[in-house]
């Protein structure tokens, strides 16, 4: 019987990416690149706990006047301050973004992470909105061509969503894993 994805070891993930990256192709194999990135990430630990995560994004974007939270400001909810100099005090959150993108992603969820946002410019990273609006398209929902309406989209469908909606997709998984 074939392995299923999750079945496949880290490094053999990494074996069949290289792979694609050296052909200069995102599909062709079993799995698409993507979706293999997307299971590295699935695997990675949050360093912050998802629900905790999710629970305070909503929370604060829904009190900003814009309806975003910064980096700087989300990391301030689960450290002590003041932020430190340099870049390195964000990878443990952007680890747990990613995290969350994934999650939202196999619930067919909205995009919760996509309402952080640089601290000085109050925009999503274009850079991150291309990697969501690709792994969007490969896993077949349907998109705008646009990026930032693609944005748009999923920062208001995330701001319409219930807390008790991300409660119970919490307790849904707790209750597979026990």
């Amino acid at each position: 019987m074939a392995r299923q994805l999750h079945e496949l070891t880290v490094d053999e993930i990494n074996i069949m990416i290289a792979n694609y990256d050296k052909a200069g192709v995102t599909e062709g194999g079993k799995w698409p690149r993507v979706e293999l990135a997307l299971e590295l990430q699935r695997r990675k630990a949050s360093p912050y706990p998802l629900i905790e995560v999710a629970r305070k994004i909503l929370t604060m974007s829904h009190a900003s006047d814009d309806g975003r939270v910064s980096y700087g400001d989300l990391w301030l909810e689960f450290n002590e301050g003041p932020i430190p100099p340099g870049q390195a005090w964000a990878r443990p959150m952007l680890n747990s973004l990613e995290a969350l993108g994934v999650w939202c992603f196999d619930r067919n969820l909205p995009l919760i992470n996509i309402l952080v946002v640089n601290g000085k410019t109050r925009e999503v990273v274009e850079q991150t909105v291309q990697a969501m609006w690709g792994a969007a398209v490969v896993r077949g929902f349907p998109v705008p061509d646009d990026l930032r309406e693609f944005a748009l989209e999923q920062a208001n469908a995330a701001l319409a969503l219930d807390g008790l909606v991300i409660e119970a997709a919490f307790e849904k998984d707790a209750s597979l894993t026990a």
